[in-house]
């Protein structure tokens, strides 16, 4: 069977997949119901409910210093931007001339700069950012045998070499035959690392679940989703909100994020 160190480059070498999925168990009995394809979910159907904050991060429209940000494309639509603003609400394609008529942003995926912000936030909210579960939805054509999913991008480390192409071939061999943990509508393999990892998963390849062993945090990023959910400490909420490079959001654990939840904006 392959193993983590066949993938040196292209996985993060301290991540390790789990046979013991019992780490993760806290979580089905704290969420709500309701989430089983997108729609009509609340946010503690996302993300686990019990958290004193929960804040919404939107997917950036890119992943370049220069990209728009979602606040920026509301207004210029002439609506209203709320945590609880719906990427498919906008009027969509924008009209000439408004500028960036092709932004969107990523389902299911945090950007590379996202992730970076989102330890750097969070590090300070748990005692255990070195042991940290990774919940990955099974889901992905990188873990399958025969997908034509199985090649990525990684940022060649020399300078002026640009990003290559890598094969995850082996990484089906190392998940292949593993137990998983289930939640309404979905199945998740487990695995284990440290919270600094996250910015070295493969590009496409967000853990779905995020949490440390001392349950301080928990970052959800549905696959449906255009946006990721963190429950987290009030002082950690504040400290996400104040962050410039993110567009945080404060939400509740009632709130509703599918496109009937924004009650606000007209439909598209």
């Amino acid at each position: 069977m392959a193993t983590v160190a066949d993938l040196t480059g292209f996985w993060p070498d301290g991540v390790t997949f789990l046979d013991d999925v019992l780490p993760a168990a806290w979580l089905g009995p704290r969420l709500l119901p309701g989430l089983a394809s997108g729609l009509g979910a609340r946010v503690g159907a996302v993300v686990p409910t019990g958290y004193p904050a929960y804040v919404r991060i939107l997917h950036p429209l890119g992943d370049g210093p220069d990209r728009p940000r979602w606040k920026d494309i509301v207004e210029a639509a002439g609506l209203i931007y709320h945590p609880l603003i719906q990427w498919d609400r906008l009027p969509l394609p924008l009209p000439a001339g408004m500028g960036h008529e092709n932004a969107a942003p990523s389902t299911g995926d945090m950007a590379v700069s996202l992730r970076h912000s989102l330890i750097t936030n969070l590090a300070s909210e748990t005692g255990t950012p070195d042991s940290v579960y990774y919940g990955i939805w099974e889901g992905y054509g990188y873990l399958h045998r025969g997908s034509s999913a199985n090649f990525t991008y990684v940022d060649d480390p020399r300078p002026g070499h640009p990003r290559r192409q890598v094969s995850l071939e082996g990484l089906y061999q190392i998940v292949e035959g593993r137990p998983k943990f289930t939640l309404p509508g979905r199945a998740y393999l487990l695995a284990h690392g440290a919270l600094d990892d996250l910015p070295l998963f493969p590009a496409h390849l967000t853990p779905s679940f995020i949490w440390p062993e001392d349950h301080a945090f928990c970052c959800a990023t549905e696959v449906d989703f255009d946006s990721t959910l963190v429950g987290l400490s009030e002082q950690g909420a504040q400290r996400l909100l104040a962050d410039d490079s993110l567009e945080a959001l404060p939400i509740g654990v009632n709130d509703t994020l599918d496109i009937f939840g924004d009650t606000i904006n007209p439909g598209p």
